[in-house]
C-alpha cells in the first residue's frame, strides 16, 4: 500500500483561468504537475464594472508561488511543468503563458486552423472594454488602441508560424482512431477523443488519465472572409499565397492599419454578433481522472477542501456528509472517491448548442459520469450554460473579477444548486483560493 498526494489548485486571477494540478509520492517527492490555462483579463484594479483582474505581474507571482522557477547548474530554466494544457488563444486564458514557456515540457492545444488563429488574432485586438460594452465603437477617440504587438499577440503568432517548440494538437482524423498514449510518448499530434495517461505508481499499475475534447470547429468560409477583409488594407501583395500559406507579417499590418474600428466591424460582420457578447468560438474541455477502467481501483483514503476566503456569492451548499467551513480541511467519505478526484475543464466551451454538447458525451464516453469538480464554462455566463452539466458533478467552480463582472450570472448559482451540486466562485476581489487536497491509497 503506497500514498499519493494530488494538489487540486484554482487561482483567482479574476476573469481568466489558471489551474494547476500537481501530483507527490508518499515521501513529497513530484510525481508530476500539470496546467489548464493560465492567463487573466485586461481590466486591473477597479473600474466602473467592478471588474478586478490580476495583472501580468500578480499572475507571475501566482506562478511563484504554484512552483518556484528553478535553474539547473548551468543556469538554464529547469522544464518543470509536465504538460499544459490551453483551452483557446483567447488572452484571458493564455496571457501568463509566455513568460511560462520555457518550463512547459508539452503544449496540448485545439486544433490550430487557420481560421481559430486569425479568429484568436482579431479578438485579443481589440480592448477588453470594448469587448466588455463598458467602452463603445461610437466613442472610441483613439485607433491605434489596436492591439498587435504585445506578449499575447506574439505568442499567438509564433504559434501560426510552427515557432513553439513542444506543442501537440488535439486533431479530428476520420482514419486514425483515437487512442491511449503514454505521456512521455507525447511527441506528435493526437486524434480527437485520445487519452494521455500519466504513470503514478508503476509499481501498482495506478495511472492517471487526460482525455482533451475538440468539437468547438471554426469554418473555412470564416477564414475566407477574415482574409478578403484585411486583404483591404494590403498592398503590397496578397496575405494568401497559391499554397494557401498565409503571410501573418502581412496579417499584422492589415490590423493595425485597419485601426480599431474597423477590426471591430470585420469581426462582427465575420461572426455575426456584437463584440461586446464576448463570443467564443471556440474552447477545448480537459477530462483529468484516474484511469479506473485498465486498472486495479483506486481508494481515497480523505480529500480535504481547504477555502481560504469565499466571496459573496462564493459558497458551499452542503452536500450528504461533507460539511465545509472556513479556513478547515473537511473529509470526505470513501464512496466518493472517483467523483472527488475526477475534474472537467471547459475553458470557455459553449454548452448551449445540443450538438457539441452531445458531441462532448460521446467522446468522454464513461468517463462523463465520473466528473466530480465541473468548470463552469465562460466564468457564469448565461451564454454558455445549461443546467443540465451540474447533473452528477458534486463541485461547480470558475473565476469571474466579482460580484460584478458583466459576464456573471446570478441564476447560474441557483441552476447549480437546484441541480444538487456545490458552487465554488473564485475570484481576486477577496484573494479566493480554492484548494483541494487528495490523500490517495493505491492497493
Amino acid at each position: 500500500m503506497t500514498d499519493i498526494r494530488l494538489d487540486r489548485t484554482f487561482w483567482p486571477v479574476g476573469h481568466g483561468a489558471f489551474y494547476t494540478e500537481r501530483f507527490y509520492d508518499h515521501k513529497d517527492g513530484r510525481i508530476f504537475t500539470a496546467i489548464y490555462d493560465c492567463g487573466s483579463g485586461r481590466r486591473w484594479g477597479r473600474t466602473l464594472n467592478g471588474s478586478n483582474d490580476a495583472s501580468p505581474k500578480v499572475v507571475r507571482q501566482m506562478i511563484e508561488d504554484f512552483i518556484p522557477t528553478q535553474k539547473d547548474p548551468n543556469g538554464n530554466i529547469v522544464k518543470d511543468i509536465d504538460v499544459a494544457f490551453v483551452s483557446h488563444l483567447h488572452v484571458d486564458h493564455i496571457n501568463g503563458l509566455p513568460s511560462l514557456l520555457p518550463r512547459i515540457k508539452k503544449m496540448v492545444l485545439p486544433q490550430l486552423s487557420k481560421c481559430r488563429l486569425l479568429e484568436a488574432f482579431l479578438y485579443n485586438a481589440i480592448p477588453e472594454e470594448v469587448r466588455t460594452g463598458e467602452l463603445s465603437v461610437e466613442a472610441i477617440e483613439d485607433e491605434r488602441q489596436v492591439d498587435v504587438e504585445s506578449e499575447v499577440q506574439t505568442f499567438v503568432l509564433r504559434l501560426a508560424r510552427g515557432e513553439v517548440e513542444s506543442t501537440v494538437q488535439v486533431v479530428t482524423n476520420n482514419e486514425r482512431p483515437a487512442e491511449l498514449i503514454e505521456l512521455e510518448r507525447l511527441d506528435r499530434d493526437i486524434t480527437n477523443g485520445s487519452e494521455i495517461r500519466v504513470p503514478l505508481s508503476p509499481a501498482y499499475n495506478a495511472f492517471w488519465i487526460y482525455k482533451p475534447v475538440d468539437v468547438d470547429a471554426c469554418s473555412d468560409d470564416k477564414r475566407k472572409d477574415i482574409i478578403a477583409a484585411l486583404q483591404a488594407y494590403v498592398t503590397d501583395g496578397k496575405i494568401v499565397n497559391a499554397n494557401d500559406d498565409i503571410d501573418w507579417n502581412k496579417v499584422q499590418k492589415a490590423v493595425l492599419k485597419a485601426g480599431l474600428k474597423a477590426i471591430i466591424a470585420i469581426y462582427e460582420q465575420v461572426f455575426g454578433i456584437k463584440v461586446s457578447s464576448q463570443h467564443n468560438n471556440y474552447s477545448m474541455p480537459v477530462y483529468s481522472g484516474p484511469d479506473e477502467f485498465r486498472v486495479a481501483p483506486f481508494a481515497v483514503r480523505y480529500t480535504d477542501v481547504h477555502v481560504e476566503t469565499i466571496d459573496a456569492y462564493g459558497y458551499m451548499h452542503c452536500w450528504h456528509e461533507i460539511n465545509p467551513h472556513r479556513f478547515h480541511g473537511v473529509q470526505a467519505p470513501l464512496g466518493i472517491r472517483c467523483k472527488m478526484l475526477s475534474c472537467l475543464y471547459m475553458g470557455d466551451f459553449n454548452t448551449k448548442f445540443d450538438e457539441k454538447f452531445t458531441q462532448l458525451k460521446n467522446i468522454l464516453g464513461v468517463y462523463y459520469n465520473l466528473i466530480g469538480l465541473q468548470q463552469v464554462p465562460h466564468h457564469f455566463s448565461d451564454g454558455n450554460h445549461r443546467p443540465e452539466l451540474y447533473k452528477g458533478p458534486l463541485f461547480a467552480f470558475g473565476n469571474i473579477s466579482s460580484s460584478r463582472d458583466k459576464s456573471f450570472s446570478v441564476a447560474i448559482v441557483d441552476d447549480i444548486l437546484n441541480q444538487g451540486c456545490n458552487p465554488l466562485i473564485i475570484t481576486k476581489e477577496h484573494r479566493t483560493i480554492v484548494k483541494f487536497e487528495y490523500e490517495i491509497t493505491l492497493f
